[in-house]
């Protein structure tokens, strides 16, 4: 009955979450600052969000998970490039995009239950905007390796990535 989404519309020049009731006659709720949120799926669908953001005074930049009313808010990663989370459909793990962990843009998921981070990429060239399969055994990025962009697949788990789909 929400959307959630990040803008600059506040004027302070600082990434803002906001949530957006569906009906028409309610009024958008300004929630904290951060980008990229993502709601939880599954049976717990809603209950949580995980974004790019800080802590209350701008600091620790990493991925962060709130509850939907933006109460007991967690920091996951302290990486400041950590960015674009999404959520495996188990809601078990998130998968996101970073260049500090390794130097170069790479595709990472993080364990919720142990915070184990674990690469899934390992290119020279960039490998970004992850997005998980339906099924959950998959993620899709978008890389520029061979020097033209492509969308690429690597298995969840790990293992060799493979071009399907170049980008005209």
């Amino acid at each position: 009955d929400r959307l959630a989404f990040a803008t600059l519309r506040a004027g302070d020049g600082r990434s803002q979450i906001y949530l957006q009731p569906t009906a028409p006659d309610n009024a958008t709720n300004s929630w904290f600052y951060g980008r990229s949120p993502a709601w939880e799926p599954g049976s717990n669908g809603g209950n949580r969000i995980v974004y790019r953001g800080t802590d209350l005074t701008g600091n620790q930049i990493g991925l962060w998970i709130a509850s939907n009313d933006g109460d007991d808010r967690s920091s996951l990663t302290s990486v400041g490039s950590d960015d674009r989370p999404t959520w495996t459909p188990d809601g078990k793990s998130i998968i996101f995009t970073s260049s500090d962990r390794d130097s170069n843009w790479e595709i990472y998921r993080l364990l919720l239950e142990t915070g184990v981070v674990t690469r899934l990429t390992n290119d020279p060239e960039l490998d970004v905007l992850p997005s998980v399969s339906p099924d959950g055994t998959m993620v899709a990025f978008v890389s520029n390796r061979g020097g033209d962009w492509q969308i690429w697949v690597v298995p969840l788990s790990g293992g060799d990535p493979v071009m399907i789909a170049p980008l005209e």
